[in-house]
């Protein structure tokens, strides 16, 4: 009989909630049991890198991205391990947010995870995201100022609360959720 290795990967091991590179380059699938939630958060430990296949099952209420029911994980396995399966490639989002000189905690200035100083001495942070990014005003009663740029051409500036860029996994789970 063919032998199989499983992995597991704890969390507590590695405390940047990242996947290490050398574990993350010898996946084959990642088998996710949960919600959308759980699945969403299993894109983001990736990082910037592939994501591998997901084989994931709806332990959740709504269950968009997670199609399977959990008492069908023994045959879904086995039909992967024997002979693979079809893949839904879903597009996902890479993201770098600039802060303006000056900027302070009013306004959420402060550089989260991924951060990095930019030219200028402007603060970034950058994000890979399945579903959407959400850029807002955070505490600050001001309306917020953004330039806008795709592939390091200028698209838009809006000036408001906030702007959301959705993939169409984003796009399409507001539309579910929203009863549409």
């Amino acid at each position: 009989a063919e032998r199989w290795g499983v992995m597991s990967w704890q969390e507590d091991r590695c405390p940047n909630h990242s996947i290490p590179d050398e574990v993350a380059s010898d996946l084959d699938f990642v088998v996710v049991l949960g919600g959308d939630g759980t699945l969403l958060w299993t894109c983001h430990i990736f990082g910037n890198r592939a994501v591998p296949p997901l084989l994931p099952f709806n332990m959740g209420s709504l269950g968009f991205l997670t199609p399977f029911p959990p008492h069908q994980v023994v045959d879904k396995l086995l039909s992967v391990l024997e002979g693979g399966f079809p893949m839904i490639l879903r597009h996902r989002l890479h993201c770098v947010i600039v802060r303006g000189k000056g900027s302070n905690g009013a306004g959420g200035g402060e550089v989260q995870e991924g951060g990095a100083c930019w030219e200028d001495g402007h603060s970034a942070s950058e994000k890979v995201v399945l579903n959407e990014v959400v850029i807002d005003r955070g505490i600050s009663p001001f309306l917020t100022n953004l330039e806008c740029y795709c592939d390091g051409a200028f698209v838009t500036h809006v000036q408001g609360d906030g702007l959301i860029v959705s993939t169409p996994t984003g796009s399409t789970a507001y539309n579910l959720a929203a009863g549409g």
